[in-house]
């Protein structure tokens, strides 16, 4: 592995060190150079006061700098250090030759013990510090550590005082070292042995100078205890080079504490200044290209630094701002006056030393204008105290233009450019909230009668144009109410005034509208259909309001075009009457609650039965029985009608079976047919596959079909009816007259039968007009080879009436009411 430079020179001063250390040994282990008293003593004198002022030196330079950082390490370097610089301060003093202290005296053997004192502190205080983990401490422990350190040794020196005498001998003049000395002076090698292990493991992990200045340290004070375990004299050489190796070991340890309290800190604080200036150069380089304003201000909301886009944003140079107060110059507020101080989201996020967050807020230019802003205010913080704030703020002029648009576009119908629902709901519960119980206003739903067929017989484009017209009239007939576009043809409007005054409104609405409107060299014919309910009357929730002018509407419309209708009390009925049928309905089904009564279709003549019209029948078991009338027509909007219909396809099969089985033969059965169950894709399937089952002939089934529905442009509704013929079913129109369609059915399907209306046959002996439209019917469908049956025979007059025409069919009360299956059976045989 490449070695970098501080290793190289470290890795040198060790191998010199050691290197030399091994020459001398062998040089003088066997042959020490012994000095004279005098000399010896001088030399010993100068090394050891060089260790302790290195070891008080480094003792109070940690003292100094734990004011600077409180690492307990740096504690510990002074306690440790300052016991070490104390005890070679009386192993000096102790020393043969020199006057001793007031309580302890001079000898070798003392002197030794103060030398072994200080070695142990030194390898524990070692072994200790590089083990213990490293934390900061409160600035309060500096003075229990001051404390501990002179109590400790206090009571060394005297435990030393009294048994000076007492202590075993370490060193034999002219034998050299004892061997309780080497034990003493081997255990304190291999702690330091121990802490030489710890740092090379530290050392490879981090890889620090200052590591592996610690490691030559060590190794200089090991290599100076191996020596004390070999001298023979106290005044021969290799005693005093373990003095020297002591010296160079805290020199080096004091170089270590340089290195980590002192050069090392100062670098990283020239390094971290260096890059906070190049950080301050490209702050100011980001801020001034920054696309938002950015500006400081101190704790007393004068201007400290703005950048070029603020300057741009508020019409101000720098100059003109830097130690101004500015919040009174540009803070504004949405009345245009000056934002009061103690409104300001930026002094109160310095106050509460909080960041600050606001979405939209006023500045105001240099020129005086006014602008949108949003902004962000981060309070400055140094040990608790605000120094001040940086807001970053842009404006938000476009953006507030894009939302509005936006916002708009959410609120507004694209064509018309009116409220659209959601906005309509808004404001209605708006105004809901505002009225009390004596405050009257209607909610008006507008729709625009057969639109389907203006866009079918127009196009769309025209279509569009016809509500972009209707949408300006409205405009323009109501500038105060509050118009809304509902959804494709629907319109509604809010408007105060009592139930005359909105009746008044309704028939002039009618009137402005049932018009006719130029488009492109056509002219469009209009007319609406109104829905009305009454706030608090007919409601009091948004929901509740819209539901009931809904349901007016529905009312007006089926009323016939340019009606208008109040929700009532008869209209709540049958709405309520409707959704417990629908409610009901499908278990009605599925608890076989609907059933099938026949009613007969008889030659009037000979009073033969020929045929039996079967009708769906529903007796609920609370409620009794349910006019068809009404379920069917629930059936149809709700799509019950496919099952119910296959229902009563099935039974009526089944029954027809039944009366053949019992000698009723030659008979037909007559089956009502919705649209929705001829267009059905299973419908013909089905059909067949009931037949099958029974083992019926189709010529045997009659579907009628409701004539007040046109099929001239359904053409799959009309190859549907093909097939049907295709197959040999019977089809027959029923409620012939009734609708507008009658001419058009003959012309784009193949039928058999025609049933007329029994409105026709009700009104023929007091109407002439209808007697000869009735005579009429009978003789084109004789003329088409149809098969006519008259509906509706109830008295003797209408049975005479049609008895003038031949091979005719009747219909009625007058034969019989729809009968359950039993009950006709039985009352034909009694017939019989």
């Amino acid at each position: 592995m490449k070695l970098i430079r501080n290793e190289k020179k470290n890795l040198l001063i060790l191998s010199g060190g050691i290197i030399f250390y091994l020459i001398i040994l062998i040089l003088l282990k066997e042959n020490p150079i012994l000095f004279n008293y005098t000399d010896f003593l001088f030399m010993h004198i100068v090394l050891e006061l060089a260790s302790i002022i290195i070891s008080a030196s480094i003792a109070i330079q940690s003292w100094i700098v734990f004011s600077y950082k409180q690492y307990q390490d740096r504690l510990l370097y002074f306690s440790g250090f300052t016991l070490i610089a104390v005890f070679d301060l009386f192993h000096l003093l102790t020393y043969n030759g020199m006057p001793g202290s007031m309580v302890i005296d001079s000898s070798a053997n003392n002197a030794t013990w103060f030398w072994i004192l200080a070695r142990f502190t030194q390898a524990i205080f070692m072994v200790y510090i590089l083990h213990a983990k490293v934390k900061t401490v409160s600035f309060a422990k500096k003075r229990v550590y001051f404390l501990n350190t002179l109590l400790t040794i206090i009571v060394i020196l005297i435990t030393f005082s009294y048994l000076q005498n007492k202590l075993p001998v370490l060193v034999i003049e002219g034998q050299g070292t004892t061997t309780l000395k080497n034990f003493l002076e081997y255990v304190i090698s291999f702690l330091l042995f121990i802490s030489m292990i710890k740092l090379a493991i530290i050392y490879k992990k981090f890889r620090k100078t200052v590591t592996l200045h610690f490691i030559v340290a060590v190794t200089f004070l090991l290599l100076s205890e191996l020596i004390f375990t070999l001298y023979k004299s106290v005044y021969d050489s290799l005693n005093l080079l373990g003095h020297v190796y002591k010296v160079l070991g805290f020199l080096f340890f004091m170089r270590v504490l340089y290195l980590s309290t002192v050069k090392d800190p100062f670098e990283k604080l020239i390094y971290i200044r260096r890059k906070l200036e190049m950080n301050e150069k490209r702050l100011k380089t980001i801020t001034a290209s920054l696309g938002e304003g950015v500006f400081v201000i101190n704790q007393h909301r004068q201007l400290t630094f703005i950048n070029r886009e603020g300057e741009r944003l508020l019409g101000y140079q720098s100059h003109e701002l830097l130690g101004k107060e500015i919040h009174s110059l540009i803070h504004g507020s949405k009345s245009g006056d000056i934002l009061h101080v103690s409104e300001c989201p930026i002094c109160k996020g310095v106050e509460s030393k909080e960041t600050i967050r606001i979405d939209e807020d006023i500045f105001i230019h240099k020129s005086g204008r006014t602008f949108p802003v949003s902004y962000v205010a981060t309070p400055l913080i140094e040990n608790n105290t605000v120094l001040g704030s940086v807001v970053v703020f842009q404006d938000i002029s476009k953006q507030q233009e894009y939302l509005n648009r936006i916002k708009h576009q959410a609120y507004h119908h694209i064509l018309t450019d009116l409220p659209n629902r959601l906005y309509f709901l808004e404001k209605l519960d708006e105004k809901i909230i505002k009225s009390d119980f004596n405050s009257e206003f209607a909610l008006i739903l507008l729709d625009i009668d057969d639109f389907k067929n203006i866009n079918d017989s127009y196009g769309h484009k025209i279509g569009d144009i016809v509500l972009i017209e209707v949408a300006r009239k409205l405009r323009s007939l109501y500038h105060h109410a509050f118009i809304a576009h509902m959804s494709s043809d629907e319109f509604a409007i809010l408007m105060g005034g009592n139930k005359d005054e909105i009746k008044e409104q309704a028939e002039n609405l009618i009137n402005h509208l049932h018009t006719s409107i130029p488009i492109e060299h056509n002219e469009v014919f209009l007319s609406i259909s109104i829905g009305i309910c009454l706030f608090p009357y007919d409601g009091v929730d948004s929901e509740k309001l819209i539901q009931m002018a809904d349901i007016s509407l529905t009312e007006a419309k089926r009323l016939g075009k340019n009606q208008y209708v109040f929700y009532n009390d008869d209209l709540e009925y049958r709405r309520v009457r409707k959704n417990w049928i629908e409610h009901h309905l499908n278990n009605a089904l599925f608890n076989n609650e609907i059933t099938v009564h026949y009613q007969p279709i008889v030659n009037p003549k000979t009073k033969v039965i020929t045929g039996l019209e079967a009708l769906a029948r529903w007796y609920h078991p609370k409620e009794g029985a349910i006019s068809p009338q009404e379920f069917i027509d629930v059936a149809e909007s709700n799509g019950l009608i496919i099952p119910i219909g296959t229902y009563i396809v099935q039974i009526a099969c089944q029954d027809l079976a039944e009366l053949n089985k019992r000698g009723f033969e030659n008979l037909f059965v007559s089956i009502n047919l919705s649209l929705k169950q001829l267009k059905h894709p299973d419908f013909i399937p089905t059909v067949d596959q009931i037949l099958q089952t029974y083992g019926l002939n189709a010529k045997q089934i009659q579907f009628e079909i409701t004539e007040t529905v046109t099929l001239q442009e359904d053409s799959d509704l009309i190859k549907t009816i093909g097939e049907l013929k295709n197959k040999q079913f019977r089809i027959a129109i029923d409620d012939f007259g009734k609708g507008f369609s009658s001419i058009g059915y003959l012309k784009h399907i193949s039928v058999d039968t025609l049933k007329i209306d029994k409105s026709y046959v009700f009104h023929v002996l007091s109407d002439e007009k209808i007697a000869k439209l009735t005579n009429a019917i009978i003789i084109m469908g004789q003329l088409l080879h149809l098969d006519i049956v008259v509906e509706g025979v109830e008295t003797k007059e209408h049975l005479a009436f049609i008895n003038r025409f031949s091979n005719i069919l009747a219909q009625g009360y007058y034969f019989s009411r729809p009968l359950p299956l039993e009950e006709f059976i039985e009352s034909s045989i009694n017939r019989n």
